[in-house]
């Protein structure tokens, strides 16, 4: 969210545009960063638009990250596992995000 807020700014600051109020459009996981930067920043944004969104809840999260483990093959799904595993990994997968999406990103 942060990282979307520098954009925005850097967008305004280059092209000199006015980023004052934003209207977004998101999709997918996209959405749920509009969502979620509209959520933490609501003055500085005119109008949000999500298509076809990030689950919105936990039960959602849920039934989404079950289908996307469902689609992975046996060779991703033991590499998946073999990198959230390893202790670097624990309690911050910013880490290994990179990784673990190359897996399971394609499967999206």
């Amino acid at each position: 969210i942060e990282d979307f807020g520098a954009v925005v700014e850097y967008v305004g600051a280059t092209y000199g545009v006015n980023v004052s109020k934003i209207d977004i459009l998101g999709h997918e996981y996209g959405g749920a960063i509009g969502f979620r930067y509209a959520a933490a920043n609501p003055t500085k944004v005119e109008r949000l638009v999500v298509v076809n969104p990030f689950p919105a809840d936990i039960n959602g999260y849920a039934d989404f990250r079950a289908e996307v483990e469902r689609r992975l093959t046996s060779s991703e799904r033991m590499r998946y596992y073999a990198i959230i595993n390893r202790p670097e990994c624990w309690g911050s997968m910013d880490t290994c995000y990179q990784e673990i999406w190359n897996i399971v990103g394609p499967h999206y």
